[in-house]
């Protein structure tokens, strides 16, 4: 989870741990991608709005990076988009959430898709 409010990162932690996952939390952009150099992780919840960095940046640092490029972003946001940052957001991340809607529930739900697939592919050999 890559979020710089402190708040929102201990809320989405406690979700995935209800659900049994595991969580990294990064309050930065620059924080996230020195974790996902270290540690292998199946999936990155993305917040667009933050400082020094913002996600937009992180989500094109992730995608250009040949060893991270596969890995799913869900980007989980308040930001007012753009019609070009929707295309963008479209084509390149896994999901749009609104942090002023209902996200939860709709996270869990294409975190558990993600699962799937990675250990279905992992059972025949493709991962």
């Amino acid at each position: 989870m890559v979020d710089d409010d402190e708040k929102t990162r201990d809320l989405v932690a406690d979700i995935l741990r209800s659900q049994g996952y595991g969580a990294r939390l990064a309050g930065s952009g620059q924080e996230a991608l020195q974790i996902l150099a270290e540690v292998p992780v199946i999936a990155v919840l993305l917040d667009l709005i933050m400082p020094e960095m913002d996600g937009f940046d992180v989500l094109r640092r992730i995608k250009d990076n040949p060893k991270l490029s596969d890995i799913p972003v869900f980007v989980v946001t308040a930001k007012d988009l753009t019609d070009e940052e929707l295309k963008l957001l479209k084509r390149e991340a896994r999901a749009l959430l609104r942090k002023d809607q209902s996200w939860k529930t709709e996270l869990l739900l294409q975190l558990r898709k993600v699962l799937t697939k990675s250990k279905l592919a992992k059972s025949v050999g493709q991962a």
